[in-house]
């Protein structure tokens, strides 16, 4: 994938690439929702604590499927887009979450997934939101209106996946980092215990090696202890 590809593909507006959806449904007392939440910073959905249909305000929740684009109305600005994972559908959001959905003949959802963790869509994001008190709220027609890169479907997909290859391997490589500390810890606590455990089968009381005594308020005549003024 040369400079000269990437510069040639065209930017989409995301209304020619995602519908809105609406999965409405009444909460209804006695029936538990899973609740849909949106990390920050394009670090992906995640679940909340689940609600019982008494416990929320909201007149309507609105249900979430595989591969939709949710979003956090208050904090899209802020990086909080996603797509949803398949452990994550059947969740609900209040109508603070929007929900999209790709349509899979133009939009890998993969490829939507990795252009939420870039700042260029986060700064799309804050120039389509406007509010008042700090919480600039992107309207869904406006979201729509963010253009990304679209190269081919296939080409799409091809590069997913060798993102996700090297993804793959940077986690591996995060996992033998965190292997390796957790058997240096381990090797440090074995041989503090060798090394010290043997003196304890003889304790004796910190009394018994350490004599307590009391000072006093040095003089204030007596400039020696700080090269200055005794205060």
């Amino acid at each position: 994938m040369s400079a000269t590809e990437v510069a040639a593909w065209p930017l989409v507006p995301l209304s020619e690439v995602a519908l809105p959806v609406v999965r409405i449904e009444a909460p209804i007392a006695g029936k538990t929702y899973r609740q849909i939440g949106v990390r920050l910073w394009g670090r992906g959905a995640y679940e909340r604590d689940a609600i019982d249909g008494s416990q929320t305000s909201y007149a309507t929740l609105s249900q979430v499927e595989a591969n939709d684009i949710s979003v956090n109305k208050i904090w899209a600005r802020n990086g909080s887009v996603a797509i949803v994972p398949e452990k994550l559908a059947g969740c609900y959001g209040s109508n603070e979450f929007p929900t999209f959905a790709p349509i899979r003949e133009k939009l890998e959802p993969r490829w939507f997934h990795w252009i939420t963790k870039t700042s260029k869509i986060w700064e799309h994001c804050d120039l389509k939101s406007h509010g008042t008190s700090g919480k600039n709220r992107i309207r869904p027609e406006k979201f729509l209106e963010i253009e990304i890169p679209l190269p081919p479907l296939a080409e799409q997909q091809r590069i997913v996946g060798r993102i996700e290859e090297l993804a793959a391997k940077v986690e591996e490589a995060r996992g033998l980092r965190r292997q390796t500390i957790y058997d240096i810890e381990a090797l440090i606590s074995e041989a503090l215990k060798q090394a010290f455990e043997p003196f304890f089968d003889n304790v004796i009381s910190i009394g018994q090696v350490f004599r307590v005594t009391t000072g006093g308020t040095p003089s204030r005549g007596n400039a020696s202890y700080w090269g200055g003024d005794v205060k």
